[in-house]
């Protein structure tokens, strides 16, 4: 047990010199992992417009299946989306939509 005890009070604590390659290296990955992490929300914000535009066609494409050879454009204030959407999206960043459905059934959305 002694022997035990003579270690534990030889023991030491780290030195300034492995805190501080300690906290350089904490720092080196926290530089390589920032970009990245913007990286990712940039990439979830497009793919969350382009889900929004999506639903915005699907929902178009009804309107357009229910009134042939009709024409209409549709914006969040619009209204001509209502029996085709229960809400009308709006993207990350207060992006908005525009809607245009032709007469011959192309169906163009545009955002702003």
């Amino acid at each position: 047990m002694s022997k035990f005890r003579r270690r534990l009070n030889k023991e030491e604590g780290f030195t300034l010199v492995e805190l501080l390659i300690v906290v350089a290296i904490l720092g080196i990955l926290i530089a390589l992992a920032v970009p990245r992490m913007s990286g990712i929300s940039d990439s979830a914000r497009d793919r969350a417009i382009e889900a929004n535009k999506r639903t915005l066609v699907s929902a178009a494409t009804m309107w357009y299946a229910q009134n042939p050879g009709g024409s209409d454009t549709w914006t969040e204030t619009s209204g001509g989306w209502g029996d085709f959407l229960q809400e009308y999206p709006t993207g990350p960043g207060g992006v908005s939509y525009q809607v245009e459905i032709k007469a011959d059934g192309s169906i163009t959305v545009t955002t702003s």
